[in-house]
């Protein structure tokens, strides 16, 4: 049985985990304490905070499928908050939802961590090199530590992290120049008390903040404290991003309560966390794609791929669609 690497532990990662668990013997690599990606939670206290994606949308067959299950236990659910947009203290209108989104009952990693059960995953270890030995591939960790020999290796990491690990000998290695990820800052604000807002959910308008959620709407989630969630634009959080993370904090609070009209209590729980790919910036401009128009990269030659959100449209169901596709392929040529 060909043994395989995958280099992250987040959607991407754990649906390739799944798809060749009985034609491979694959060990994912994840350089966070969990596993997820993108689909994180925080805690802090009585806090719980989805610092990654706020939700996400189901469109795609084989998606639906894949989630079934999860639906089927509880462990993904459909969350229909109150919606609004808002631009201003003054001004903001209801928004209609007209398909269903899904979060994780209780927090938002239940589901991933629930697809990472029996599969081989080595927490706490960032990859910084992928080394050829002769017919093989060894994984390099950040601590000097050096793998066991895979036959392939699988990087679902984000498009700059993937180009520095696969080598120059991965054919597909000048896709990645096609490929503009963008970040984020997720800002966590935390009141012991409940707070009353007309609203669960708020896209913002001609803001630096783009989303606000009121987690503890989400269902499984203590009503009894407030968590709310403020994510700037991603173009605000490029301009900022190396911005000290105690100014950016204070930007975007500023913003909200201009926003909301909500003053932050001096005992709030406040904390922030920047996403550096976060992101894919699509633009429809032929002469400059930013797409690898190709649902992942592939060298069979050399026994290289990589997959992720970033190959289609930056969210989670690309996550899995670019990974259930490479595991296609990968049925193909392993049978």
């Amino acid at each position: 049985m060909e043994k395989i690497a995958v280099i992250g532990a987040g959607v991407a990662g754990l649906t390739l985990a799944h798809h060749l668990k009985d034609i491979a013997e694959v060990t994912l690599f994840e350089k966070s304490r969990g596993v997820s990606g993108r689909l994180a939670t925080r805690y802090s206290g009585d806090y719980v905070f989805d610092h990654g994606a706020p939700f996400f949308t189901v469109r795609n067959k084989a998606f639906r499928n894949f989630i079934q299950d999860a639906i089927d236990k509880g462990l993904l659910v459909e969350w229909q908050p109150k919606v609004i947009t808002l631009e201003n203290i003054s001004r903001h209108y209801r928004r209609d939802w007209f398909e269903p989104h899904y979060v994780g009952f209780a927090k938002m990693n239940s589901w991933c961590k629930a697809l990472a059960k029996n599969h081989k995953i080595q927490l706490n270890t960032k990859i910084s090199s992928v080394q050829k030995v002769t017919t093989q591939w060894q994984l390099i960790d950040t601590n000097g530590n050096a793998t066991e020999l895979f036959d392939w290796v699988i990087s679902t990491a984000p498009a700059p992290q993937t180009q520095e690990l696969l080598t120059l000998a991965f054919s597909r290695y000048y896709a990645f120049q096609q490929v503009e990820m963008m970040p984020c800052f997720c800002l966590m604000v935390g009141f012991e008390q409940p707070v009353d807002l007309p609203w669960d959910l708020a896209k913002v308008k001609n803001s630096a903040i783009q989303w606000i959620s009121l987690e503890n709407s989400k269902p499984g989630r203590d009503h009894h404290v407030t968590c709310i969630v403020i994510q700037s634009t991603e173009e605000w959080a490029n301009e900022y991003l190396e911005h000290d993370l105690g100014w950016v904090s204070d930007q975007l609070l500023t913003e909200f309560v201009n926003l909301v009209g909500l003053p932050i209590p001096e005992n709030a729980h406040i904390d922030i966390h920047r996403w550096r790919y976060a992101g894919v910036n699509l633009k429809n401009d032929t002469n400059n794609p930013v797409q690898t128009k190709d649902p992942f990269l592939l060298d069979p030659d050399q026994r290289l791929a990589a997959c992720g959100d970033w190959c289609l449209n930056g969210d989670v169901e690309s996550a899995f669609l670019s990974a259930y596709e490479l595991a296609r392929d990968f049925h193909r040529y392993l049978s």
